[in-house]
């Protein structure tokens, strides 16, 4: 018998995988950073194919599996709208997100709330209408606060970037 759990998460990243199936990359409120199937995420007709893309908050049902674990619902709560239709803050939100994949490991549950809260913050804060000169100080604030959480001090942070 299969098991579920209901989580909010954001969407880091999202690639194919066989021919109708989804791989996606989510950072959860309770969970920290999944990688989900969706299944027949490319079909036409999926209902879950705009609610699991990049740059969504969604309402997750995950069924764990043997091997993976499978997306049975999703339901999108913020699309991000005014980010999408921001170079600028597109190119800051996609270093961010991109950051939280890099940095985090599946599974790893420690600091999650506070890491998804993190995200959550930065990312609805750049929806709102921020003067772009302010812009890339947001972003190296959330690099920092984000290194913190993890455990790299100010310096070892700067020295990983440099590489």
């Amino acid at each position: 018998m299969e098991s579920t759990f209901n989580t909010r998460a954001i969407i880091l990243n999202r690639l194919d995988f066989r021919e109708n199936d989804s791989r996606i990359v989510c950072y959860s409120e309770d969970k920290g950073k999944l990688e989900l199937i969706a299944r027949g995420a490319k079909k036409v007709k999926s209902k879950l194919s705009g609610h699991i893309e990049s740059l969504t908050l969604s309402r997750l049902m995950v069924v764990v599996g043997k091997d993976i674990n499978y997306v049975g619902t999703a339901a999108g709560e913020n699309f991000f709208p005014e980010i999408k239709n921001d170079l600028e803050k597109l190119k800051l939100a996609g270093l961010a997100l991109s950051l939280v994949e890099k940095m985090t490991r599946e599974s790893e549950i420690g600091g999650s709330a506070e890491i998804f809260n993190l995200l959550k913050f930065f990312l609805e804060n750049l929806e709102s209408n921020n003067p772009a000169a302010m812009l890339p100080e947001f972003f190296s604030t959330f690099e920092k606060e984000l290194a913190a959480i993890i455990g790299f001090s100010h310096l070892d942070f700067e020295e990983l970037k440099r590489k």
